[in-house]
């Protein structure tokens, strides 16, 4: 298991500089080689980037559903007309686990 060492937001502000830079997105390493490497993401980014309870800060987990009563903990995560249809139009959407393997 890793410490997380990075507050909420540090992870999002420092993987747009970097891609900005043209450095790569990768927060804690280069993501092509990494992946090459060990064949996962998990190395390249932090749990802050990849989990989505870590990133709603626990709201939302694995498994749920996300309606018109919890849109609000995602909606950062998501295109604008995609949170209206599921605000308004009554769309529902389930939360499954990330794929971390790349093959």
């Amino acid at each position: 298991m890793r410490i997380r060492k990075y507050d909420f937001d540090f992870s999002r502000r420092k993987m747009m500089a970097n891609v900005a830079a043209g450095v790569g997105g990768g927060v804690l390493a280069p993501v092509w080689p990494t992946i090459a490497a060990t064949g996962e993401v998990t190395k390249a980014y932090p749990d802050e980037v990849t989990s989505i309870e870590v990133n709603t800060k626990g709201k939302v987990k694995v498994g749920d559903t996300i309606t018109a009563a919890n849109v609000e903990y995602v909606k950062h995560l998501l295109d604008p007309i995609f949170v209206e249809q599921i605000s308004k139009h009554g769309r529902k959407v389930k939360i499954r686990a990330p794929t971390k393997n790349m093959t």
